[in-house]
C-alpha cells in the first residue's frame, strides 16, 4: 500500500495537483516534499534555501 500510495502522490505533484497526505499508511505530504527537494539537491549538486525552492514549485505550477 505504501508503493501505490507514493507513486499517486508522485503524480498528483507531476500533474500540478495539491499533494494528499495519507495519514492512514503513514504518508503526510510534507514526507513527500521533502524527499523530493532531497533528490532535487542530489541531482542538481547545488544547494538553494527553503525559500527558493519554495518560490521555484510556486512558478513551476503558475507561470507555465
Amino acid at each position: 500500500m505504501e508503493y501505490y500510495a507514493s507513486v499517486i502522490q508522485k503524480l498528483q505533484n507531476e500533474l500540478g495537483l495539491r499533494v494528499s497526505s495519507l495519514h492512514d499508511i503513514a504518508l503526510p505530504s510534507l514526507k513527500f516534499y521533502s524527499s523530493s527537494c532531497s533528490q532535487y539537491l542530489n541531482n542538481n549538486n547545488k544547494e538553494i534555501t527553503q525559500e527558493e525552492m519554495l518560490r521555484n514549485e510556486y512558478n513551476d505550477r503558475f507561470t507555465s
